[in-house]
């Protein structure tokens, strides 16, 4: 694996930077939603495993993204989301969120503390906070990162991370296996969901979202949420003029369900407030450490 490793190259791909903006004008944030992208390279790569029986290759395949986002970004600062253990405020509000989903299998488990010890060996800042997801971290911190002038990469294969695309905030997401990604900018949001990215949790709520267990409003489709969203702009607003919407069936459910579509709101809008401790020069890729010989070792232990 170390002949992987990135060579500080400072050549840059359109699919996933705009051209200008070299790194020594501006700061380039890039965080990873750990979890995520560690599951999909679960199911993207042949199963793996060293002699004595542990599985890798998630672990195999995480590494190939990393040191691929790092060459071809070329970003000043990383930092790794993770979920943490344990139910969120999330399930708290709703038992059945996510309720649907299997767990998955053993051998995906055991190559998170490995990681985990890795990113931690690379020197790569790792957030979790009990209680939040992975993209709720990502929201905080790309608010904070925005706060401070910097531009914003996020990487993750939820969708839900698309509201927080801006201006300088841009998501990528896995579009085959783990290392060809699909660049989200506004007008890519706009063009694919029909929304603008702040409205994302607004769609949600009105459609509803199977993946994460969320039923929406009854007999209010995905065009039909577009359309509402669009012509008035937000989920409170749409509530606002229910009375006076001219569709009869339309009105009554906006009536009937707008409680509940605002409860699926609280649930879809990534949270901004996550009290997590941010320290830029922790995060800093020039401080990372991807030549030393307890990083090696580990590679070897791990028979890449």
């Amino acid at each position: 694996m170390s002949q992987r490793m990135p060579k500080g190259s400072k050549h840059q791909k359109r699919s996933l930077i705009e051209e200008g903006g070299e790194q020594g004008e501006r700061k380039r944030l890039l965080v990873i939603d750990g979890h995520n992208l560690l599951f999909r390279a679960f199911h993207a790569i042949t199963p793996l495993t060293t002699r004595e029986g542990l599985h890798t290759h998630a672990i195999y395949g995480f590494l190939r993204m990393l040191f691929k986002l790092l060459r071809e970004l070329n970003p000043t600062h990383i930092a790794v989301a993770l979920d943490a253990p344990g139910p969120t405020f999330r399930h708290e509000a709703y038992a059945e969120y996510k309720a649907q989903r299997e767990r998955a299998p053993d051998s995906f488990h055991e190559q998170v503390p490995w990681l985990k010890q890795l990113l931690n060996v690379m020197g790569i800042t790792v957030w979790e906070m009990p209680g939040y997801e992975a993209d709720d971290i990502m929201a905080a911190v790309a608010q904070r990162a925005k706060e401070a002038g910097m531009e914003v990469f996020l990487v993750t294969g939820d969708l839900d991370a698309l509201q927080l695309v801006s201006e300088r905030t841009y998501v990528l997401a896995p579009k085959r296996g783990i290392t060809d990604m699909l660049r989200y900018d506004i007008e890519r949001v706009k063009r694919e969901q029909g929304v603008l990215p702040a409205q994302i949790p607004d769609l949600k709520a009105l459609r509803g979202d199977p993946s994460d267990n969320i039923p929406g409003v009854p007999g209010i489709g995905e065009k039909t949420a577009q359309k509402l969203l669009m012509e008035y702009g937000s989920l409170e607003k749409l509530i606002e003029v229910a009375p006076q919407l001219p569709d009869g069936k339309l009105r009554e459910l906006i009536r009937k369900y707008a409680d509940r579509a605002l409860h699926w709101r609280s649930l879809t809008l990534l949270r901004t407030d996550v009290p997590i401790d941010v320290n830029w020069d922790e995060c800093l890729v020039e401080r990372l450490k991807l030549r030393s010989e307890q990083l090696a070792q580990l590679l070897q232990k791990l028979e890449f």
